[in-house]
């Protein structure tokens, strides 16, 4: 790369020199110069020591299928570091941007356009992404709450829909009928991952102290966020698109929110806060996925049966009030209190069908049922028999 002041030229083993007009910002810290290059991918670098994120495969299908659509709106971000021993060779270190580059490079494009930061060191870009990422946080273009928790992409199709539609009459079952055919199933887990963020991204929700993050430091979580999300939240939540308008959905998903936060809290709080060995082996087996996939789904049902609501709308209907949440908790403790929680797994042939319906991930209804752990149980209509294990 030769720097002309006003100019660069690249040049790039064969292929033609490029010559890039330098761009100029200079704000109150200093005077930036970039410029743009298109860059072929065997001479970008990943920029090991300023990237603060991990790949989401998920995050480059859902640009993949933007950028076949539409051009890509932002330009991955490179700095230059100067070969060692050498004056005129430079290495093009891809500093933010990686997802993007991933997903042109599966679009097979052979390159993609980059802006060039000219005089950026290490120190600059790392302060400039977390700047970017933790701090500007962009508006959500939908005054639909749910948008908010979209990536762009989907806030960008959502306002859309919404005005040619009017929020009045905009729904999520509409907006999933909206889309393009093919983009369907795409749109409707866009929903459901929406759903799924508004209810970790709540501060009062301790249950998350569960919870692996995905490339977070210093993690001591026992149940990965996939788990969380697939086995505690998807049984939880009424995952299929609402046909209530946006006004009427927005209170209906609100309401859902807070009795799920809250109903994840008693168990929480219940479950996990260990005082004797016992409770100890409790805890080991209730973070099995089946067993939180298992418990999550009675905790709705005892909600539908105490509020007389019907599935799947066990939490949207309505909020319990006092004496029913006092149930609620009863309803939690029964189920916690069950002795198969802390029998030895070799006791009898039913505890080691529930070992192995625990280790495998499957039958785990079933295997419950065999020892007494049902709904007629947790509401306190049944009692379970001392020997209900044996």
């Amino acid at each position: 790369m030769t720097d002309h002041g006003e100019s660069v030229t690249v040049s790039l083993s064969g292929l033609a020199d490029q010559v890039s007009p330098v761009f100029t910002e200079k704000n109150l810290e200093r005077t930036y110069r970039f410029a743009f290059v298109n860059m072929p991918r065997e001479c970008l670098y990943n920029d090991d020591q300023c990237q603060p994120r991990t790949i989401k495969p998920a995050h480059i299908w859902s640009i993949y299928s933007d950028i076949n659509r539409n051009p890509l709106h932002e330009a991955p971000a490179v700095r230059i570091e100067k070969t060692p021993g050498s004056q005129a060779s430079f290495r093009m270190l891809l500093f933010d941007g990686q997802h993007k580059a991933l997903a042109f490079w599966l679009a097979g494009r052979d390159s993609v356009a980059t802006k060039v930061y000219l005089d950026l060191d290490k120190d600059a870009a790392i302060r400039l992404v977390n700047s970017v990422q933790a701090k500007i946080r962009k508006l959500p273009l939908s005054p639909f709450e749910l948008a908010a928790k979209m990536t762009e992409e989907w806030q960008e199709r959502v306002t859309k829909y919404e005005t040619e539609v009017g929020t009045e009459s905009a729904s999520e079952d509409g907006f999933t009928r909206w889309v393009e055919k093919d983009e369907r199933p795409r749109a409707k887990q866009a929903f459901v991952d929406a759903l799924f963020d508004t209810v970790l991204s709540e501060e009062i929700l301790t249950i998350k102290s569960l919870v692996s993050r995905a490339g977070g430091a210093l993690d001591t979580g026992v149940v990965s966020e996939a788990a969380f999300r697939n086995k505690v939240l998807r049984p939880l939540l009424h995952t299929a698109p609402l046909v209530q308008y946006f006004p009427e959905s927005q209170k209906l998903r609100q309401r859902e929110r807070d009795n799920v936060c809250r109903l994840l809290n008693l168990f929480h709080d219940k479950g996990f806060k260990s005082e004797s060995p016992q409770e100890e082996l409790r805890e080991k087996r209730l973070v099995y996925q089946s067993s939180l996939a298992f418990v999550t789904s009675m905790i709705r049902r005892l909600v539908g049966h105490t509020l007389s609501v019907d599935s799947p709308r066990e939490l949207l209907e309505k909020s319990p009030d006092d004496v029913q949440w006092a149930k609620i908790e009863k309803g939690i403790d029964r189920l916690l209190q069950h002795p198969v929680w802390v029998t030895d797994f070799n006791h009898s042939v039913k505890m080691r069908a529930v070992k192995d319906a625990l280790q495998k991930n499957q039958d785990a209804e079933r295997a419950f049922g065999e020892v007494g752990l049902k709904l007629g149980y947790v509401m306190g209509a049944d009692q379970v028999a001392p020997n209900c294990v044996d």
